[in-house]
């Protein structure tokens, strides 16, 4: 047997026990005390956190259990798995308190020689086209968490001013360098979806969320249903199409060479400043508020020029 395979037989093995000395893994994958101590050296390198007591009744503990992943990969999966790292190296605001730049490095230096070298030459060749967070956003670990924990928050938002009470967080997007979190105000019955960067005040209460996911997103659905919508309809060059391929919301869906979508009060000023990244790609057909508002935004922005 291959040491990386009998490594990775090991990280599960050991995964299931908290307490082993070194005989069981002499007996158990049939090595020498030799091997098995270069095993535990290299399994400590891979981040396995081991400490060793001594005596009668010593032998090895796990000092921290949160598991490996035994998983091998091929050289095309090990690839793109640094295609997607190095796409997100920007993305230093995340909700995962980690650096991107340091998994890289970690995940390139356990790779064997010729694997280290096709990624090396890889980076050489390939270039990236990234959007890195515009704000930096104090509460992402947190809103994560009570997402998944099913806890209520309570915040402040300063994008309308209101003081949220009680809320369940069901999503994080991240859209165009910005984060975004959706949720319902248990109290007003309202869905809201607001900039992280502009929370305020946020904690987490003691209070379990009423609602698992499948029942929020019902909740979400109804009441997006109850509001008043506004269909829209745009006309765009090929250019616009491409530009909308890239960079485009829920709600929204390309008609041959038209854009075509709704959208309510709320959403109203984000949709004119959408449309207006178009440039002279795009013709807002209707409604005629809509044109007339964009318009006006067009005029606004060549008095500047005057």
């Amino acid at each position: 047997m291959k040491k990386s395979e009998r490594l990775v037989q090991e990280i599960s093995y050991l995964d299931n026990h908290h307490h082993f000395n070194l005989k069981d893994l002499i007996h158990e994958f049939g090595i020498s005390k030799r091997t098995a101590l270069r095993d535990l050296l290299a399994l400590e390198e891979m981040g396995l956190a081991i400490y060793s007591e001594p005596g009668k009744y010593g032998g090895y503990h796990l000092i921290n259990k949160e598991p490996l992943i035994p998983i091998n990969f091929t050289s095309g999966e090990i690839t793109a798995i640094f295609f997607a790292i190095n796409a997100l190296r920007l993305l230093r605001s995340n909700p995962f308190q980690q650096s991107y730049p340091r998994i890289a490095d970690r995940l390139l230096n356990s790779l064997p020689d010729k694997q280290r070298k096709t990624v090396q030459q890889m980076e050489q060749v390939v270039d990236y086209y990234r959007i890195p967070s515009v704000h930096h956003n104090d509460h992402l670990h947190q809103l994560l968490a009570a997402i998944l924990r099913f806890k209520l928050v309570r915040f402040s938002a300063q994008q309308d001013g209101k003081v949220i009470q009680e809320a369940q967080l069901r999503r994080l997007l991240y859209r165009n360098g910005n984060w975004f979190v959706e949720g319902i105000d248990i109290a007003a019955e309202r869905f809201f979806r607001y900039r992280c960067d502009l929370l305020a005040q946020y904690r987490e209460l003691p209070k379990d969320a009423p609602y698992i996911f499948a029942e929020l997103d019902q909740r979400v659905n109804q009441e997006q249903q109850r509001k008043q919508t506004v269909n829209f309809e745009c006309e765009l060059t090929a250019a616009g199409r491409e530009h909308f391929l890239k960079n485009h919301y829920p709600g929204m869906a390309l008609q041959g060479h038209k854009l075509v979508g709704v959208y309510t009060h709320e959403e109203y000023q984000y949709l004119l400043t959408y449309l207006l990244s178009y440039g002279g790609e795009i013709k807002v057909l209707a409604p005629s508020q809509l044109q007339r508002d964009y318009i006006r935004q067009l005029r606004k922005i060549l008095r500047r020029y005057e």
